[in-house]
């Protein structure tokens, strides 16, 4: 896995653009979620993972009936690739 060093400028909103080639490394596209983690070292930003939320009443129902419904979705931690 080769890593790179990007310098972004952070505009007035806080907002930054993450390079193409980044974003098509990992499959990011507009509207993904990404990940922002408080470590020692900086900030870790990672793609975010979405599953459906699902309620007890959804446990039986199918998966399909479950996205046609429009359930909400929560971030899912990806696994740490090493």
């Amino acid at each position: 896995m080769s890593q790179s060093t990007k310098a972004l400028k952070i505009g007035k909103r806080g907002t930054f653009v993450i390079p193409i080639a980044l974003r098509r490394r990992f499959g990011l596209m507009e509207g993904d979620h990404i990940i922002l983690e408080d470590r020692a070292i900086g900030i870790l930003i990672r793609p975010a993972k979405l599953v459906p939320r699902l309620t007890i009443g959804d446990a039986t129902e199918s998966d399909s009936d479950t996205r046609r419904k429009g359930a909400s979705t929560i971030p899912h931690r990806r696994a740490r690739s090493r």
